[in-house]
């Protein structure tokens, strides 16, 4: 929320957004439960889809709590970026909060 003003009242249906840039993704044991940390929100997952594109890769993951999300990685020479999983497998999605974007109507 961009207006310092605004202010949803409680049960205002609103989204989330946050780029997918800003997303880390990360191996999970299944039935892991997130444990939460300081400043980062976190989801576990099932990633459904790894795509290479070159600079960067694109990860889409399923979550029951935000539905699909879409993590991209950028691809850097000699560094192991992002997860090491293949679809279907579980995955942790962490983010910091001030990544999140509110929107609300």
């Amino acid at each position: 929320i961009t207006d310092a003003a605004a202010a949803p009242v409680a049960g205002t249906a609103v989204t989330l957004a946050v780029r997918p840039e800003r997303l880390h993704v990360e191996p999970a044991e299944d039935g892991a439960t997130p444990e939460r940390q300081p400043g980062w929100t976190t989801l576990l997952g099932r990633l459904s889809q790894g795509t290479y594109l070159g600079e960067s890769t694109e990860y889409r993951v399923a979550t029951e709590s935000a539905g699909e999300l879409v993590v991209r990685l950028q691809n850097r020479e000699g560094e192991q970026q992002g997860a090491v999983v293949g679809p279907g497998q579980p995955v942790l999605v962490r983010w910091p909060d001030d990544a999140t974007l509110v929107l609300a109507s």
